[in-house]
């Protein structure tokens, strides 16, 4: 790593989007040190439509155009996120840090000086041997609400603007892709907090790491189901995924009147959805890349078939296996079958402390075992109680009855003895 000045590339693939240029010039300018700061842009633009370009005025391309490598491809050659954040991998140059962001963010101040700061105190503070840092970010709208504090220390923010956007839950499609329910406010950690998940809107790593975690061309129309192939590729790596303890980014999200791909074109993810879950165990057999692109050459099926390998560049790594993943959020590949209904992550392991992963790993799991054995030993114990008490109240009723039966005949042999009396 540079011993002056740590160098950034980050990765920017943008579809026809007005507020790539604003991105653009805010990202330099809110950071510290911009000179640091290089870009790799992946535009995805409509030739007529000038507005659409990451560089709408001459004056932000002549003021960072030596920071800014770039590729353009036709939007109508688009094939979605994954396929663009590929190329823009290959425009990376060996920076310190990559940082992977969406084309509609804004930054906070000195923003690249927080990520470093953060990322090297896990890393030498607290000998996380390969953190990384990511989240979804807060909305456009609430920027300007932080925008005034967002120079003071974590403690002298408002408590209503520190708290963190932290991803907890994933459900699954009705295709059976799984994929992230949003984020919910969590208070801030005196340091970021673990997570399992990673946010393809905003990652930041070490440079190193695409060398272990290459981009997959292979991954056509893909949106669902990315972020989790993500997460499970990087936690078998051996990686540290956590989220940020103070804002970096906000980004903005439906943006109802842009143009997006997935209307423009038509698309289809079935070979993505099928490759994205045989890689994540959920299925057992790859998809054969011919079944569904016959139109394709022979020669291009079989490389993709060979991007579909579990223990290819493409696939899991070495240090944790497919069903660690799975178990390290308190699920399994049984449950991930029969998952109907959204699922949020133990808060043992959001809570965890900051040791090395496999240490973690080994007591975030021991965690979870024994709450789960102690929630068996609970429900046990109020099967048992309730079992008593059924057996009470059986028993209380019979007595009911005999005393009732028994108060009726003697009244009955009473009221008897008093007519025959009578008479």
């Amino acid at each position: 790593m540079n011993s002056v000045l740590p160098t950034i590339f980050v990765s920017i693939a943008s579809y026809r989007d007005p507020l790539c240029s604003t991105t653009i010039t805010h990202l330099f300018e809110k950071a510290k040190y911009p000179r640091r700061i290089f870009v790799g842009i992946c535009e995805q633009n409509h030739q007529d439509f000038s507005q659409e370009s990451c560089f709408k005025t001459k004056e932000t391309w002549s003021a960072y155009h030596s920071q800014v490598r770039y590729l353009s491809i036709p939007f109508f050659q688009a094939k979605g996120p994954t396929y663009a954040r590929y190329f823009c991998s290959t425009l990376y140059r060996g920076e310190d840090f990559f940082f992977q962001i969406d084309s509609h963010s804004l930054f906070v101040a000195d923003w690249d000086e927080h990520l470093v700061h953060m990322w090297t105190e896990l890393h030498t503070t607290y000998h996380i041997e390969k953190p990384i840092l990511s989240y979804y970010c807060d909305t456009y709208e609430r920027y300007q609400q932080y925008e005034p504090f967002e120079r003071l220390s974590i403690e002298e923010i408002p408590y209503d603007q520190s708290v963190m956007t932290t991803m907890t839950r994933l459900s699954k499609t009705s295709t059976g892709m799984i994929y992230f329910l949003g984020a919910e406010y969590l208070p801030p950690l005196a340091h970021p907090r673990r997570s399992p998940f990673i946010s393809a809107q905003m990652f930041f790593c070490s440079g190193k790491a695409l060398n272990e975690l290459p981009f997959d061309p292979f991954l056509p129309d893909l949106f669902f189901g990315e972020e989790i192939l993500w997460s499970l590729r990087c936690f078998t790596h051996g990686y540290s995924i956590f989220t940020p303890h103070r804002h970096i980014l906000f980004h903005s999200y439906l943006r109802e009147k842009e143009s997006k791909y997935w209307s423009d074109l038509s698309i289809n993810q079935v070979y993505s959805h099928e490759k994205v879950k045989y890689l994540l165990g959920i299925t057992s057999e790859p998809p054969d890349a011919q079944l569904f692109f016959p139109s394709l050459s022979s020669i291009t099926c079989q490389e993709m078939n060979r991007a579909c390998q579990r223990d290819g560049p493409f696939g899991h790594g070495s240090v944790f296996s497919i069903q660690d993943y799975w178990t390290w959020i308190g699920l399994s590949l049984s449950k991930i079958q029969t998952l109907e209904n959204e699922y949020r992550i133990p808060n043992v392991l959001l809570e965890s402390s900051l040791l090395p992963i496999k240490e973690t790993f080994v007591m975030t799991v021991h965690s979870m075992m024994e709450m789960e054995m102690e929630k068996q030993k609970d429900s046990t114990d109020m099967c048992l109680w309730s079992l008593r008490d059924v057996i009470r109240y059986v028993i209380f009723l019979i007595i009911m009855i005999l005393v009732t039966v028994g108060y009726c005949r003697r009244h009955r042999h009473r009221h008897t003895s008093n007519y025959f009396i009578h008479k």
